[in-house]
């Protein structure tokens, strides 16, 4: 009689963030463990055991300098070797990546250094890991305030990623779509997707076609305001309780602060009339104001 076990625990035993907020350094992390213990595929019961351990970290220096790092190490099977003899084990380097961001002129230049697991050139995970660039559909997204999908070639396929937002289930509209599409899973904000090479274009135009049987050029971008302020609330305590709620991110999100009824002192167009420079004041207080791709109403 055949018998067949397999058995899989994992644990992750490490996990730390830590912020050091005057020197700028930001350290995240985890490390974790996994044991498979199975029996042979005969009639006579014949165990094995192989573990797997692995880590992944990142250091962050002033948000400039990225050093990210993946390690794993796999064992053969011990119980065959017996624990009182040498296990052989293959250590693998799945990243070890140097990034180097500097802005310059509204642009955000990047210099990268990477060994480690392929990726296709394009890819969501080829931009992290190379430069650390967010997936560039989101950027998309979130830059139009419209649902994007980014799709990489890869060999016969195009695979990719998809943001949608608030108001526009990209989930559902995918499952309209099902006959162009080789694959996909996600949920309504968020989707990874395959599609064949011939089906592109097909796919495009059922999209496209859903989009507007559902009014998306009627869907509007909401602003949530943390809280309304007015100039005088602005101190140095305040910044300092601000700076202790770092670091900002997905998770943690920075507050946004509205201001009204604040008078033009001065305008003037930047970058060749793409933007605007203003000053704006209320009573005795003055700040300084960006209205990016506004340059036209200086005018």
């Amino acid at each position: 009689m055949n018998k067949q076990i397999k058995v899989v625990a994992a644990t992750v035993f490490f996990i730390t963030t830590a912020w050091f907020s005057h020197a700028e350094i930001a350290f995240s992390g985890f490390a974790g463990a996994k044991a498979d213990f199975y029996s042979s595929d005969t009639s006579d019961f014949d165990p094995a055991l192989n573990f797997q351990s692995f880590f992944s970290g990142q250091l962050s220096f002033n948000k400039n300098v990225i050093l990210n790092a993946e390690f794993s190490l796999q064992t053969e099977d011990i119980i065959e070797n017996s624990f009182y003899e040498e296990v052989q084990s293959n250590f693998k380097i799945d990243e070890i990546s140097l990034i180097l961001r500097q802005q310059f002129l509204s642009v955000t230049n990047y210099i990268s250094a990477f060994a480690g697991t392929y990726e296709p050139i394009g890819s969501d995970i080829f931009l992290r890991r190379q430069f650390g660039i967010p997936a560039i559909a989101s950027k998309i997204t979130e830059i139009y305030f419209k649902p994007s999908i980014l799709l990489c070639e890869e060999d016969d396929y195009g695979k990719g990623s998809g943001r949608s937002i608030p108001g526009f289930d990209l989930y559902e509209a995918l499952t309209e779509c099902q006959g162009s599409i080789e694959k996909f899973g996600g949920h309504s904000m968020a989707v990874g997707i395959n599609v064949k090479k011939d089906k592109l274009q097909e796919f495009k135009e059922q999209l496209e076609e859903i989009a507007v049987q559902k009014h998306i050029e009627d869907i509007v971008p909401i602003l949530k305001i943390d809280m309304q302020v007015s100039l005088d609330d602005i101190d140095k305590e305040m910044v300092e309780s601000l700076n202790e709620l770092e670091p900002f991110g997905e998770e943690n999100k920075m507050p946004l602060f509205a201001i009204k009824n604040l008078k033009i002192d001065s305008i003037r167009a930047l970058s060749e009339g793409k933007h605007l420079k203003l000053t704006l004041k209320d009573n005795k207080n003055i700040i300084n104001a960006i209205g990016f791709n506004l340059g036209y109403l200086s005018t």
